[in-house]
């Protein structure tokens, strides 16, 4: 008898002591899913410019990495959220306005230009606004180019970023 509570006990601790995986909502609810927020606050806090990016994200979320710099004078902040697949959505801010549309094909969207490009290996969505470039890129690892977030999804991504 014992050792049957032993075993209860323990299985127990290991299953309540797993490390937390970032909570999702449902892609059947609202195609978004939340992310570690706070990792994001901690780098816009570094960035001299203001920007606003959504606490839900068109990907489910395993862990988000940033990076804050400069270069030539001009200050960049990367965002980078990456699956459990290694999916990867980076948000990328800079001062740098002289990137302009690394791309062809442009979507004009109310009066503004919105770079667009979706090849079999990464979405791409940039556009210039209030002094700062703002781009988004989507890399899944599926072949399948209709993986990952829509054309809407990220552009409304974009938008969303320049509401600050």
């Amino acid at each position: 008898m014992r050792i049957l509570t032993l075993i209860i006990i323990s299985t127990m601790l290991l299953i309540g002591c797993q490390p937390k995986e970032t909570e999702t909502i449902s892609q059947e609810e609202s195609n978004q899913y939340h992310y570690q927020y706070d990792v994001v606050e901690e780098a816009m806090n570094e960035a001299s410019f203001d920007v606003s990016v959504p606490d839900t994200l068109p990907i489910p979320v395993a862990f988000v990495i940033y990076d804050h710099f400069e270069i030539d004078g001009h200050e960049y902040l990367d965002l980078s959220f990456y699956t459990n697949d290694n999916d990867l959505l980076t948000i990328s801010v800079s001062t740098d306005v002289s990137l302009g549309c690394p791309i062809d094909t442009l979507t004009e969207n109310e009066d503004q230009t919105i770079c667009f490009h979706d090849l079999s290996y990464v979405k791409h969505a940039s556009k210039d606004e209030g002094g700062l470039h703002y781009q988004i890129e989507y890399r899944h690892h599926e072949t399948d180019e209709t993986a990952g977030p829509t054309k809407e999804q990220l552009i409304s991504l974009l938008e969303y970023l320049t509401l600050s």
